[in-house]
């Protein structure tokens, strides 16, 4: 990526600045007409919770925006951690079911997806991780869609930290020796290439799963994680050299937070 861009839009009609920031970011320059992009939301939560969940009708505009523009759209999560609740259970309580039927769009239960393991040194570091196969081959564009939002042990989660959801063990939460190193793993493998941090509603306090929602109508875009993702947590007051897997991600080479 020669040039970086990001973009915020304080929201007052949402269907009309999720297309504004797309814009701003020159999607239709990422996304073909014969892209299959795949769409990351943040399902931690088995139903939608103000400022935990990502929100629905975010990802009803983004998926019929970019099903205007191409024929293969697919929104996939894995199940939840420590085998809490399944992905299929995530999907019914965000409606992704009638949604997705609506608008001809393929949802994945990542879990239940073929999977391989990947082992490559990040900064001196050999770290390995699991991911589904389709993934690696089948998808031309990633767009993670996370929530802005706190997290106890990340201080922060946004568009990388959203990724280790793809990582289809439930117990995955056993794997988390040299997370950061990990995540940059994840982030240099699928390639996010949009991402759209849902800021409807943000969270403070503890995080991921509990805390204070915070109404913010916010959206916040890039065409790179490590760049949306320290242009988020300033505006959260979190400089990104406190964030461990920004800073690995930066320094592995995956993008930038000099803004």
């Amino acid at each position: 990526m020669s040039e970086y861009v990001a973009s915020i839009i304080k929201t007052s009609d949402l269907k009309q600045d999720v297309a504004k920031i797309l814009e701003n970011i020159g999607w239709s320059n990422i996304v073909r007409n014969d892209s299959t992009v795949f769409i990351k939301p943040n399902f931690t939560y088995p139903y939608y919770k103000e400022g935990i969940t990502t929100n629905p009708e975010v990802l009803r505009i983004l998926m019929g925006t970019l099903k205007d523009r191409c024929d293969q759209v697919i929104v996939g999560e894995s199940d939840g951690g420590n085998r809490s609740y399944s992905a299929d259970d995530a999907f019914h309580g965000h409606n992704m079911i009638s949604i997705c039927k609506e608008l001809g769009v393929d949802l994945v239960n990542l879990s239940r997806k073929p999977s391989m393991y990947i082992e490559e040194p990040i900064l001196n570091k050999r770290v390995k991780v699991q991911l589904p196969k389709m993934l690696l081959e089948d998808v031309d564009c990633f767009i993670s869609v996370p929530v802005l939002k706190v997290h106890v042990m990340t201080t922060i989660t946004l568009s990388i930290k959203n990724l280790w959801g793809c990582y289809p063990d439930t117990m995955r939460g056993l794997h988390h020796k040299h997370l950061s190193h990990k995540l940059a793993l994840i982030v240099k493998k699928v390639n996010p290439q949009i991402a759209l941090i849902d800021g409807t509603y943000a969270l403070d306090g503890h995080g991921p799963m509990f805390g204070t929602p915070k109404r913010q109508d916010l959206l916040i875009a890039a065409n790179n994680p490590v760049v949306a993702d320290g242009l988020g947590s300033r505006i959260m007051g979190v400089p990104p050299s406190q964030v461990d897997h920004i800073m690995v991600a930066e320094r592995e080479g995956l993008g930038t937070t000099d803004l």
